[in-house]
């Protein structure tokens, strides 16, 4: 959280003492808590009990509600509450869009074809984006559909409706289905956004750049997708801070150990793995470790592995953000050592 500049939280009432608990822990990102009002009344007391169906009819109020909140923005991102995100290279995709189009991002699918029969063409595959992966709405799209969120979600309120398909469907009725679909306001990044954890998305094969996000992060995971990326130091005035390496985690790159010619896969942050095997072989210890100049200038940053591995990463910014092998840093090649530019990771000051 501490990366960001604001999360807006929908949700029922929170109690004030949990709601500044929560931002203490984030600062200097601003939590704001938005409480939403009881959209699925009509399932008290019916077969639909999984509280995922009650979920459903927040989606578009919520994005509607942002709107309002933020109008001029350029994008808008949103995301289950076992939804993680990483903020650079998410910041580096969007960049590379023009906000002032209608463009709608993220990890696409075909929708249910119970539903098609609701839009004229019965459509044998109308696509959309799964919001537990994370969804990417430009300014130009929010602006033009915020205004019929509402009505959308009174009409498309079936139970096994999906948040994220109500917003498909409203979208083809308003734009038209031949606007409405890949390529044109529809941008799948499946390399981006990923609809499950780090460990499936890997079997998967989708892991092939570094991610915006993984899905079903539950809280006694998050410690774990969190070390893969962060690293903290302390000034000589005694100022705490944090780095982003998410421009560069979870990317993979050959790693010597023991000998050069001893070659393993390393999933930057995540794991160390033997060549075409896609299962830990050593797992991170710890967060990463930063070394600082006295003028709290980023020199390099370590981390421990199981069996006494280290990796050390040597800022020097005539290299590219791709971490190139240097040298081993000790006799017995377990301590190897890359040199990459850190020109372009985040460093935010938490007090």
């Amino acid at each position: 959280m501490r990366f960001w500049n604001d999360i807006y939280v929908f949700t029922d009432k929170i109690p004030k003492a949990e709601s500044e608990e929560v931002q203490k822990a984030a600062f200097p990102c601003n939590i704001h808590f938005v409480e939403l009002k009881n959209y699925s009344d009509h399932l008290e007391d019916t077969e639909w009990t999984n509280r995922w169906y009650f979920a459903q009819p927040r989606f578009l109020p919520a994005i509607e509600k942002l709107s309002q909140l933020e109008p001029n923005v350029s994008w808008y991102v949103f995301g289950d509450d076992d939804t993680y995100f990483f903020r650079e290279p998410l910041v580096r995709k969007l960049s590379s869009f023009v906000a002032d189009r209608p463009y709608v991002i993220g990890k696409v699918w075909c929708s249910n074809a119970q539903f098609s029969d609701i839009l004229k063409s019965n459509p044998q595959c109308l696509p959309f984006a799964q919001g537990g992966a994370g969804i990417a709405l430009s300014r130009a799209y929010m602006k033009k559909i915020s205004p019929h969120l509402l009505e959308c979600n009174r009409q498309f309120n079936h139970p096994d409706f999906p948040g994220s398909m109500r917003l498909a469907f409203c979208s083809a009725r308003l734009f038209g289905e031949d606007e409405w679909s890949v390529d044109d306001i529809v941008v799948p990044w499946p390399e981006g956004f990923h609809a499950d954890p780090p460990e499936k998305e890997i079997q998967f094969g989708t892991v092939s750049e570094s991610p915006a996000s993984f899905h079903r992060i539950f809280e006694n995971k998050m410690k774990g997708i969190a070390i893969t990326h962060t690293a903290n130091f302390v000034d000589q005035n005694g100022r705490n801070y944090i780095i982003d390496l998410s421009e560069i985690a979870f990317t993979k790159v050959l790693l010597p150990l023991g000998s050069l010619s001893t070659r393993f896969q390393w999933w930057i942050g995540h794991m160390i793995s033997f060549d075409s095997v896609l299962e830990p072989f050593l797992k991170p210890k710890g967060e990463w470790e930063a070394k600082v100049s006295t003028n709290s200038t980023l020199l390099s940053i370590t981390q421990q592995y199981e069996r006494d591995v280290k990796i050390t990463l040597i800022c020097d910014n005539k290299y590219s953000r791709r971490p190139r092998f240097y040298k081993f840093l000790d006799e017995e090649g377990s301590h190897p050592s890359f040199k990459v530019s850190c020109q372009r990771m985040n460093i935010v000051m938490l007090d």
